[in-house]
């Protein structure tokens, strides 16, 4: 009994130290598949193609695009979109209808880089979304050393998280959004990593 006991205690004990360890870009990497995203690189397209659970749903057609011709400094600058789809939540029993990831990528004759990325997610049910906005607050919780949460009419939430992590690249925080869409009526959260200087 005493070494049922023990060995219990031993458990409970490695799986709170596992829980306290974990830091925000381990947090927001489960959410993209793995995938570290903290470096915002362009190879992160390269990186997403590689996961099995996303499929890839657009060819990145390059258009012409005064804003990333400007970030790029210069005139023949192009922008291209990219979509990887998928249907398996990364929050375990937490189970959702449909995700998108998207990148944007701004590209040269020499250069690429990535202008935004964002995660979506939508759900068939207001409880469900509930369910996962509030996991994604206790865990972001954790790791944050600083919250911002915002409400507005109709049950439109947004939270920003700030990273206690030291050394994560351009990855300090995460806004997350809930929202009932005007367009589909359902429920959707969208997160979108940023720097210092983004969602201020």
């Amino acid at each position: 009994m005493l070494r049922l006991l023990i060995l219990s205690f031993v458990i409970i004990s490695s799986a709170n130290t596992m829980a306290q360890s974990t830091t925000f870009s381990q947090q927001v990497k489960q959410l993209f598949f793995g995938v570290d995203i903290t470096g915002r690189s362009p190879s992160l397209l390269d990186s997403f193609r590689s996961v099995p659970q996303l499929h890839y749903t657009t060819d990145g057609v390059r258009q012409w695009n005064l804003n990333v011709s400007i970030e790029m400094n210069s005139t023949q600058a192009t922008s291209s979109t990219h979509r990887f789809s998928f249907a398996e939540s990364p929050l375990p029993g937490f189970p959702i209808e449909k995700g998108v990831i998207q990148l944007t990528m701004g590209e040269t004759d020499s250069s690429r880089k990535l202008m935004s990325l964002t995660w979506h997610v939508e759900f068939r049910d207001k409880k469900s979304a509930t369910n996962y906005f509030n996991r994604l607050e206790e865990l972001f919780s954790r790791v944050s050393n600083k919250q911002v949460v915002e409400e507005s009419p109709g049950n439109n939430k947004s939270l920003k998280f700030s990273s206690k992590d030291k050394g994560n690249g351009d990855l300090d925080n995460i806004l997350v959004y809930f929202y009932k869409s005007p367009a589909s009526g359902k429920y959707e959260i969208i997160l979108v990593p940023a720097n210092n200087g983004d969602g201020e």
